[in-house]
């Protein structure tokens, strides 16, 4: 195999592992009341190889105000994962860390709220809360 083509192969892995751990987790509960039907979600917002000069691998995130969103970090480079306004953060964290952002429970469904790394004002993104 040519070094070409083992880079190409990791870069489709680190890909597929990006899309995967992207995809939401439902958590529903028991009950099949109406009122009890409330989603949980339990997303992740990665930064993968590079980010500094790639962006985050999960430019869209789904979140809801009730569930829980964990940044991880798979770059050498500390990141974080940041609200313009404050209303949501994670402290910096280095390689193959992570943080479950905090403040999700200040956002309101429906609405779309972008994101950026502190030190990396180009990496920017969008979340989606639902619920």
């Amino acid at each position: 195999m040519t070094r070409h083509a083992g880079t190409a192969l990791r870069g489709i892995a680190i890909a597929i592992t990006a899309t995967a751990l992207a995809l939401p987790l439902l958590i529903m509960p028991r009950s099949t009341a109406a009122s009890d039907l409330a989603v949980k979600l339990h997303t992740y917002a990665i930064a993968g190889p590079e980010a500094q000069f790639a962006g985050y691998l999960t430019r869209e995130v789904l979140a809801s105000r009730s569930g829980t969103l964990t940044f991880v970090n798979e770059d050498i480079v500390q990141h974080d994962f940041n609200s313009p306004t404050g209303l949501f953060w994670t402290p910096l964290i280095g390689l193959n860390k992570t943080a479950t952002v905090q403040g999700l429970q200040n956002l309101h469904a429906g609405v779309r709220y972008p994101f950026f790394c502190s030190i990396h004002p180009g990496m920017t993104g969008t979340l989606v809360v639902i619920n």
